[in-house]
């Protein structure tokens, strides 16, 4: 199997995803106290929410111009 072929197989990995990641551990963070770590956990989070939404327009937009 080559490396094309593996890269096919593997699970995509998604912006969304991670802001939730993030977002969960922010609010951990912040029920036990640790305001510096849930700060942080939620700025990396609003930035990849952000991210995921400009990339999911940019595709939406750029989806009806596809060449078969």
């Amino acid at each position: 199997m080559d490396a094309v072929d593996e890269l096919k197989h593997q699970q995509p990995t998604h912006m969304l995803s991670y802001a939730l990641i993030f977002l969960i551990i922010a609010i951990l963070a912040g029920v036990l106290g640790f305001g510096v770590i849930a700060g942080t956990a939620a700025m990396v989070a609003k930035v990849c929410f952000v991210v995921f939404l400009i990339l999911f327009i940019f595709s939406l937009l750029s989806g009806g111009r596809r060449r078969l």
